[in-house]
């Protein structure tokens, strides 16, 4: 593996990229909070002639804290084909990943300031409802599968993720004889036969 070596270059000296197809100024405040926070932990990536490949959004954050000088490190040894497809990858390699909602909401039980990690209303993290442990679901009885959609706010789906994946995981046993192979359906059914428990 090739040794990566760490530069310091003026901002003025980087280029951003004219073709970037990410929006990003919604982010940059987040990332000059996490750079004041934590100082700057992840350099810019340069390609030929000091196009940024992946950074973008730092370097915005870094005019904006009024950093005159930024860590880089060079792709530029890599044909130029592979320098556009690393620029999307860097990219599109965040949105493939997913948020383990129970295991996020703990590890933000114990931080204080919870604007430095980029989550500033996280109301919906804990909304998940309480669980009665002895409602026994049908044995389902009907054969045709049906769908229904829903269409949620933001807040909405973090708190029905967040519910659906601590039934998947405390109930799993129970969730596992029913006959629809759907997970998110026997979970959220779930929580249909709770509720409907204490409405009665």
């Amino acid at each position: 593996m090739k040794e990566i070596k760490i530069e310091y270059l003026d901002i003025s000296e980087l280029k951003p990229n004219p073709n970037n197809p990410r929006l990003n100024d919604k982010a940059v405040d987040v990332v000059a909070k996490s750079i004041k926070e934590f100082e700057w932990r992840t350099p810019i990536v340069l390609g030929r002639d000091n196009i940024i490949l992946s950074g973008h959004t730092r370097l915005k954050a870094a005019k904006k804290l009024g950093i005159t000088k930024v860590p880089i490190i060079r792709a530029d040894d890599l044909p130029e084909n592979k320098q556009r497809a690393y620029a999307i990858m860097d990219n599109k390699s965040a949105e493939v990943s997913e948020w383990d909602m129970i295991l996020l909401r703990e590890e933000l039980e114990g931080i204080v300031d919870l604007d430095s990690t980029g989550f500033e209303d996280i109301d919906g993290l804990w909304d998940t409802p309480d669980i009665i442990d002895d409602i026994s679901l049908p044995s389902g009885d009907k054969d045709n599968l049906e769908q229904i959609t829903f269409t949620l706010t933001a807040d909405q789906m973090i708190t029905v993720k967040t519910a659906l994946e601590k039934i998947k995981r405390e109930h799993k046993d129970l969730l596992a004889q029913q006959e629809n192979t759907n997970t998110n359906a026997n979970a959220l059914h779930y929580i249909a036969m709770v509720f409907k428990e204490f409405d009665k």
